[in-house]
């Protein structure tokens, strides 16, 4: 299976497209075929890429000579169609410092110009982008300083390029960080090699395999999934951790006899193992109910993965354990015992206390809003997004969103050109020449293109859906209201907004199926706040910190899920097979909370140190992914080693 599998990883690719993320009902098939239609008729909408210029006055005639010194090489490029910028105009004062002249192409304080430079390819094409904007990076570079002008990339395809730079940057530098980490505090822990190798074998082998399976279906690595990065190796990690706990713990029983050990580990946390598995499954594959079809995509590969995973656990861990020279290793009875021999005395102050932080959390997470700005993948101390930011508050900005209305008289495009300028939001109206007129014809067809800073997906679209409802009170006038930007940002909005939403229906599907797997609807129902209390706490987390709920924090928030009920599950399947052995109910319940909580203690912390590792990145989504992830899993052990035991004891008593 590796063989092959290193086979069909070498054939993956990657996409960061935004056509990845339109949807597949009839309106997002339709905003796809309007932006299609508008790239047959004028080009791409989003090949502009921006040289920003600083200087105290850029109109000088010395700085203009060198911004057309700088605007004829970058137009000499094989990739670039045509480039503008205030050298091009007539030298006339009175031009330079009057719409649309300011703010399209010079500030209100003439301290910084823009080149822009139309490319042949849209930004989507990453593959072609790349190399463009590093050439233009050459060009640029040479011509750094002259005239004592402040040269910097800026706009749509350098932002996508830059934010794909750091994405594979980070990922190859902080990827064999997250190793060592992990490793050493396994290492650390069981104070025996194979405590740390066998682990870390469980949490790789399956990625290779899902990483094979994709490259030979042709799935490529994108935005959303490069969630499984970090998703199956937690998966594996927590379980293999469980196995060679309890291995261990049998092999101190029977020192003489390692493999009967194992056997006897396998009846118990075995079964635990494949039912954790199931039940995250189950919970990932209910995304194929969402009409958008890299979520589709994404829970299919998800269930996948973590099959692969349970293959890996419960094959390859006992396996590698059979072939340990060493003793058994003792980790230690842990404080696990005690926290839930605590909380089972005061069932009542630990509820209170949960459902204290529940309604908190909860009513925190009500103000976290679904959005995203494209912008918002860089750092803030990136030079792209500084340029970006200073093009979006000065000059003409960054996005536009294109309006095609045909049928329209010359006067009725006047009067909605002059009223998209009152705008707030609206930087510039302009047909794409910024000197030019404010709409250009062709075929019938009238383009007017709404100039604006990256606002964000829903206020973008608010202003689309102004936009339109004033364009079609021209009498007669056939109107579409299109762009990237907005078929972009309408698609990663209904991907965070049917993530948040089918945050519920996963939580029941595994409410369902813990049911099912225990065969008790109390502990299914036990199970309930125990795994809502990290979710919302994750949710509040970004709220607290002023974050939007874009897709990639929700699918760290539904990978979370899977790691709170993975550790629900274990506990509470060791807690009913002590049962089932002859203890009491109380006793059942601390020695799953000292055995099992030991391997729960020992996964968190080797978790958090991982995933604290991606903090130190310079990628955005990577940071929140260790953020958030590492607050998630906490709140998830502290929730099973208290709130799971006083909860629990309470059922058994009762069933």
């Amino acid at each position: 299976m590796t063989v092959l599998a290193i086979a069909g990883a070498t054939q993956i690719e990657l996409s960061f497209s935004s056509r990845d993320f339109f949807a597949t009902s009839d309106d997002g098939a339709q905003a796809a075929a309007d932006l299609d239609a508008l790239t047959q008729r004028w080009g791409p909408d989003d090949a502009t890429l921006f040289v920003l210029a600083e200087a105290d006055d850029v109109t000088t005639p010395g700085r203009l000579a060198a911004l057309s010194q700088l605007s004829d090489e970058l137009s000499a490029l094989p990739t670039v169609v045509r480039t503008l910028s205030i050298a091009d105009l007539p030298e006339v004062p009175a031009l330079l410092r009057s719409p649309p002249v300011v703010p399209a192409l010079v500030s209100e304080r003439s301290d910084a110009t823009i080149v822009a430079v139309v490319l042949s390819v849209s930004s989507d094409d990453l593959g072609a982008v790349v190399p463009i904007v590093a050439a233009v990076e050459e060009v640029v570079e040479r011509h750094q300083g002259a005239a004592g002008l402040s040269l910097t990339p800026a706009g749509v395809p350098a932002v996508r390029a830059a934010f794909f730079s750091l994405a594979l940057r980070d990922q190859a530098m902080l990827g064999p960080l997250v190793s060592v980490a992990v490793a050493l505090v396994l290492l650390i822990a069981f104070r025996r090699r194979h405590a740390a190798v066998v682990p870390m074998l469980a949490a790789g082998l399956p990625l290779v395999w899902l990483l094979g399976s994709m490259g030979a279906a042709g799935e490529p690595i994108g935005l959303i999934n490069q969630a499984f990065f970090t998703l199956l190796p937690v998966i594996a990690i927590a379980d293999a951790v469980h196995w060679v706990v309890r291995v261990h713990d049998e092999w101190r029983a029977t020192p003489d006899d390692r493999d009967d050990a194992i056997v006897r580990a396998a009846g118990g946390v075995g079964m635990a193992c494949t039912l954790t598995s199931l039940t995250t499954a189950a919970g990932f594959i209910t995304l194929v109910a969402v009409d958008v079809e890299i979520l589709r995509r994404f829970g299919v590969w998800a269930a996948i993965g973590i099959g692969l995973a349970w293959i890996s656990v419960v094959m390859v861990v006992p396996l590698a354990l059979s072939l340990v020279k060493a003793d058994p290793a003792d980790v230690g009875a842990g404080r696990g015992r005690a926290v839930a021999c605590w909380s089972m005395q005061h069932p009542v102050v630990v509820s209170v206390l949960a459902v204290a932080l529940l309604a908190a959390a909860g009513h925190a997470g009500q103000g976290l809003v679904v959005d995203n700005r494209l912008t918002d993948l860089l750092p803030e101390e990136h030079p792209v997004r500084q340029a970006s930011d200073r093009i979006d508050a000065d000059l003409g900005g960054i996005l536009a969103l294109e309006v095609e209305l045909a049928g329209a008289e010359d006067t009725a495009l006047a009067r909605l050109a002059d009223w998209a300028r009152t705008q707030p939001e609206v930087r510039w109206v302009g047909s794409g020449q910024a000197a030019g007129a404010s709409w250009q014809r062709r075929d019938g067809i009238a383009r007017i293109s709404i100039h604006t800073p990256d606002i964000g997906g829903q206020a973008f679209a608010g202003l689309a859906e102004r936009v339109r409802e004033r364009a079609e009170t021209i009498d007669g006038a056939t109107v579409v209201v299109t762009g990237t930007p907005l078929v972009a940002y309408a698609g990663v909005n209904r991907i965070g907004t049917r993530l948040r939403s089918s945050l519920v229906g996963l939580l029941l599907v595994v409410t369902i199926f813990v049911g099912l797997a225990l065969r008790s609807v109390r502990l299914a129902v036990v199970a309930v706040p125990v795994n809502v209390l990290p979710l919302l706490v994750g949710a509040a987390s970004l709220a607290w910190l002023g974050r939007t709920l874009d897709p990639l924090a929700a699918v760290i928030v539904a990978v979370a899920l899977g790691i709170a009920v993975d550790d629900t599950l274990h506990l509470m399947s060791r807690a009913l097979e002590e049962r089932r052995s002859g203890r009491t109910v109380d006793e059942a319940v601390l020695a799953a909370a000292e055995h099992s909580g030991r391997a729960l203690v020992v996964t968190t912390v080797a978790l958090a140190a991982g995933l604290s590792v991606q903090m130190l990145s310079s990628f955005p989504p990577l940071r929140l992914l260790g953020g958030l992830g590492t607050i998630i899993v906490v709140v998830a052990l502290v929730a099973d080693l208290t709130l799971l035991p006083a909860l629990l004891g309470y059922t058994l008593r009762r069933r």
